[in-house]
């Protein structure tokens, strides 16, 4: 990041042989995405026990920002790269990943359910169903929808 104040995003290697690297200059964008969602990020990533996860994922987007910025679905994309390094637990309920996540993120880390469709790039009515009606054990990676009933793709875009 280009402020001392913002959180460091990415990580990088140390030069081999004393060699300097130069400062990386990120797209102002992608610094106000990482000052927007580090702190939730990281804190999920914690309570996971995997606090690299956040570099790492940060890292995955930054090489795809400038493709990214096209797409409707940039939030929830990069909850998904985020999410690929973050261990699953075993409980049913782990299989339906949109849920889970929203569960965690209201129940363990008191977002609120319009930070949380924020941060998972998802519809606010979409999280207020998750949280009424957790998906039940043996649940595939479907979740019905408010009022249509129809199935509502939580899995991988």
């Amino acid at each position: 990041m280009n402020t001392a104040a913002a959180p460091v995003c990415l990580a990088r290697a140390e030069p081999r042989r004393g060699r300097r690297l130069p400062p990386i200059t990120l797209p102002p964008a992608f610094e106000a995405f990482c000052l927007l969602h580090h702190d939730t990020y990281q804190r999920y990533a914690h309570l996971h026990g995997a606090p690299e996860a956040v570099p790492r994922a940060f890292g995955d987007l930054a090489t795809q920002w400038q493709t990214l910025l096209t797409r409707r679905d940039l939030t929830a994309h990069a909850w998904q790269t985020f999410a690929r390094y973050i261990p699953r637990p075993v409980p049913p309920i782990a299989a339906c990943p949109g849920p889970y996540d929203a569960l965690v993120l209201h129940h363990q880390l008191g977002c609120t359910p319009a930070g949380i469709a924020e941060t998972l790039g998802v519809g606010l009515h979409t999280v207020h169903w998750w949280l009424s009606h957790p998906p039940s054990p043996g649940t595939a990676r479907t979740a019905h929808g408010p009022r249509s009933g129809r199935p509502v793709h939580t899995g991988d875009a």
